[in-house]
């Protein structure tokens, strides 16, 4: 986003990575009074962009920390306030370095790190994450190609040795090598991936890539490869490709799919937190048990069969002394959804078919 910013407005842009910074002196230099003097980043990236008024892109300044050499925070405080950086002090160049007209854009994955005196000089914008309808063109414009060029599939040296590919096959391979229905890639957004961006999806289109290049090399064959989602629709695909994979041969069971919306959701949000925190912190091992446990529970998957009533009354009794009269407002609420669910069975039913009276024996409802 930040580089398409620049874009627009026809400026060059310098990104300054801040994760790990705890020195003051990276971001303000060291004088020449030291051993080893050199410009802070700050100096540097204008040198980089060549103009006095580029995009700086500050990336992860949410990590940035302290130690006995300063706090780098108190060195961004003189950077982005308007009030104190058109006179910002460099150690090295030691003269006042104008910085009003350069555009700041700072990025962050957790907003609570961020000390609150620079969150006081910046303008929090929050940037949702991707809808799964909005990553199927972005698999489509940007990492299928892009993925399609790493793996060289459109390179000629792939089809060295292949006598039996004639010039139309190999045209059509290079012209399209991987096609990939949109349920295929909708499988692997909604099956096996659990993200805010694209960076596992992205990386599952890498691994596709790579399967088609090693089938092309090792098996000899120059056809192009159709990815579908499962069986059914591969065989919608079958007239138009002749070589299909499915997205399960690929990548296994679906390890997302049954995740209801909301529990996706809140998986996500704890991945993101679980990625921003150290992995020696006691709340990361908390983190991680709780996203295992979750992913781990049976979603979407409902037991089969009925239990009777006198069995789940001896459950109950096992699990919990006395209160016979919660007790019986279960055993009441279980026989209402068995009845709920006969009706509906017979709602469905064929037309023309006599309708059964509904019994109203709690022990066979349950």
């Amino acid at each position: 986003m930040a580089k398409r910013i620049a874009k627009a407005l026809g400026r060059p842009a310098v990104t300054i990575a801040l994760g790990g910074v705890w020195d003051e002196a990276q971001i303000r230099g060291l004088s020449i009074a030291f051993r080893s003097p050199e410009a802070g980043r700050i100096v540097k990236g204008l040198e980089a962009a060549g103009v006095r008024n580029p995009v700086f892109v500050l990336d992860e300044i949410d990590k940035v920390s302290g130690r006995t050499h300063g706090a780098p925070s108190a060195a961004l405080l003189e950077v982005l306030d308007p009030q104190q950086n058109h006179a910002f002090h460099d150690n090295y160049v030691d003269v006042p370095v104008d910085l009003s007209e350069v555009l700041f854009i700072a990025t962050a994955n957790r907003l609570e790190t961020v000390p609150a005196p620079l969150r006081d000089r910046m303008e929090v914008i929050q940037v949702p994450a991707y809808a799964a309808e909005e990553k199927l063109p972005i698999v489509r414009k940007h990492l299928l190609p892009q993925q399609i060029a790493a793996c060289g599939l459109r390179a000629r040296r792939l089809w060295a040795g292949l006598p039996e590919a004639g010039g139309e096959q190999v045209a059509a391979a290079e012209a399209a090598p991987v096609e990939m229905t949109d349920m295929a890639i909708r499988a692997m957004i909604r099956g096996h991936t659990c993200e805010a961006g694209v960076r596992q999806l992205e990386r599952l289109v890498g691994a596709v890539c790579q399967h088609v290049a090693f089938r092309r090399v090792a098996a000899a064959e120059a056809a192009p490869v159709t990815v579908a989602a499962d069986a059914r629709d591969a065989e919608r695909r079958e007239a138009q490709a002749q070589h299909c994979v499915t997205i399960e041969e690929l990548f296994g069971t679906p390890r997302y799919g049954s995740l209801p919306d909301k529990v996706r959701d809140a998986v996500s949000r704890e991945w993101e937190r679980l990625l921003a925190l150290h992995p020696a912190d006691p709340e990361a091992a908390a983190a991680r048990d709780w996203v295992e446990v979750v992913e781990d529970l049976p979603w979407g998957r409902p037991a089969r069969g009925r239990t009777e009533a006198a069995e789940l009354r001896r459950l109950l009794d096992e699990a919990y002394v006395g209160r016979d009269e919660e007790k019986e407002q279960v055993l009441d609420h279980l026989a209402a959804r068995g009845l709920t669910r006969q009706a509906a069975e017979r709602s469905t039913a064929g037309a023309g078919e006599a309708d059964e009276p509904v019994g109203t024996d709690r022990a066979v409802l349950c």
